[in-house]
């Protein structure tokens, strides 16, 4: 048995700590799910920069609705341990708790960007940027 890590479109750098804690052997997963990509309102070019990346980062990808790929991923892989990279996206949340009923889940948070006092537009990378970058290159991660 092996540990799993379901990766997300926060976490797609080889530095993330979610490698860290699986361990070397973690077989790594991305599900490309199009229903969530169309609730997130992900636009083609975003599409292919995940997918890029992910070939990059030689990622097993498989497709389909997570609800439905994730307990097939249970069954085939049979991991002692399934580690998630933490979001604040609520719809990436909400695959949290799925998993956390089927499996042993850990989720493993990674260095805080930004410090914000509210939740971010996170359905266009811009529309975040602008916002963050006001946090992240303040000297005290307030904005000026």
């Amino acid at each position: 048995m092996t540990d799993l890590v379901i990766l997300n479109e926060d976490a797609l750098r080889w530095t993330h700590p979610v490698f860290a804690q699986a361990g070397a052997g973690a077989n790594c997963i991305f599900i490309w799910d199009m229903t969530y990509f169309e609730a997130m309102q992900c636009g083609l070019k975003r599409q292919v920069f995940l997918y890029e990346t992910l070939c990059e980062m030689d990622v097993e990808i498989y497709g389909g609705v997570f609800a439905d790929v994730f307990p097939q991923l249970l069954a085939q892989y049979a991991p002692s341990t399934v580690f998630v990279p933490y979001s604040v996206n609520p719809k990436l949340k909400d695959r949290h708790a799925l998993m956390a009923q089927n499996c042993d889940t850990h989720i493993v948070k990674d260095e805080v960007f930004i410090v914000a006092d509210e939740l971010p537009d996170l359905r266009r990378f811009f529309r975040y940027w602008n916002r963050a970058r006001k946090l992240a290159f303040s000297y005290n991660g307030i904005g000026s």
